[in-house]
């Protein structure tokens, strides 16, 4: 599409203000990043620790969060695991504020910064509750009756193997592009502080033990961590798609795609050669299953700032529908285990979908 004189100079005009606030907050981060921040004003503040990890011979995966909320002196953590069957192992407590709350433990779920932007430590040792019907927690008056609980161990290292990425890198001429021809006024841009105004990305190799029941595993794979910070309005995004995917050193991804209001925003990076290239342009096409709540197949075409190009499958393997209650309203997020391929190389990674239910 043709932006015509006027349109690029907005665009120009747009790009320029991009680049001086890349230049305030895209700064390089540094290992004081990696705990907590001087909090907002606001209940729905948060200081938010993200992790996925898939063992792609095995099969075996899972992802957890721990979420501090100071304003309402609580915090979160959550632990899912997807294991062998196409199950689900759930954990989930909200225990008050820690004393000290860069110790990021709930209870039997601990985080450990091993060294800053480079290693961490996630362990768990205690019941999960076993669902064996994931899709099942979709509906609202289900509920589980007399829970099965399963003993897990976990003790896994995450060590990079990308350089963290900043989101508020994203490609300035590209994104000014993009919103100049959807006609959004640039005042509307502020709508994308409900929803984490600071957040950085990370690719990993995961290595460690699991054991669940009685079966213990060898864990070696890749996943996936982020951290943000700010306020958490689930209420406020119409859409949200994110991805994550790593095949091995020749190419890691983070894919997102957020629109609050009339506001849409892309961002992500593809990592290959040891280094992060912002996306230039991203692309996702999805088949539903009935319902067209679940995710069942993706395919996915980005381009980065270098001029890489690719194209990606994804196939669900195992949703986790999670339905999240702010105030009485209803956000249901999808987070599925997905086999990815590319280039004929398979991997696991997650693809995240949001809808509000109301």
């Amino acid at each position: 599409m043709s932006l015509g004189p006027i349109g690029w100079m907005k665009a120009n005009t747009l790009m320029g203000m991009m680049k001086l606030h890349r230049a305030i907050w895209g700064r390089p981060l540094t290992g004081r990043d990696e705990f907590n921040h001087p909090f907002g004003s606001g209940l729905a503040w948060n200081e938010s620790y993200y992790f996925n990890f898939f063992d792609h011979q095995i099969g075996l995966g899972g992802f957890t969060r721990i979420g501090l909320l100071p304003n309402q002196q609580s915090s979160v953590g959550l632990l899912a695991l997807y294991p062998l069957d196409e199950s689900a192992l759930l954990f989930k407590n909200d225990p008050s504020l820690p004393e000290d709350p860069n110790v990021l433990e709930t209870g039997p779920l601990v985080y450990e910064r091993i060294e800053p932007m480079e290693a961490w430590r996630i362990r768990f040792e205690g019941g999960m509750v076993h669902v064996s019907e994931p899709r099942k927690l979709l509906d609202r008056s289900a509920s589980i009756e007399n829970p099965q609980f399963q003993e897990v161990s976990l003790d896994l290292e995450f060590r990079r193997l990308s350089p963290v990425f900043n989101y508020h890198n994203l490609d300035a001429r590209s994104y000014s592009r993009f919103l100049v021809e959807r006609k959004i006024p640039i005042r509307e841009l502020r709508s994308l502080a409900r929803v984490s105004s600071h957040h950085y990305e990370q690719a990993g190799k995961v290595k460690g033990r699991m054991r669940i029941g009685s079966e213990e595993y060898d864990f070696e794979g890749s996943g996936q961590r982020d951290h943000s910070w700010g306020l958490r309005d689930w209420r406020a995004p119409t859409l949200w798609r994110w991805l994550t995917a790593q095949f091995g050193t020749d190419l890691a991804l983070n894919l997102s795609r957020v629109v609050v209001g009339r506001v849409e925003i892309f961002a992500g990076f593809l990592c290959h050669s040891g280094r992060n290239y912002p996306v230039r342009r991203f692309e996702l096409d999805t088949e539903y299953e009935p319902g067209e709540l679940i995710q069942r197949y993706l395919t996915v075409r980005a381009e980065d700032v270098s001029g890489k190009v690719i194209e990606m499958k994804g196939e669900v393997v195992n949703p986790i529908p999670l339905v999240l209650e702010q105030e009485g309203h209803r956000t249901l997020v999808v987070e599925a285990m997905t086999r990815y391929t590319w280039k004929g190389q398979q991997c696991y990674g997650i693809a995240e979908y949001l809808h509000q239910l109301g």
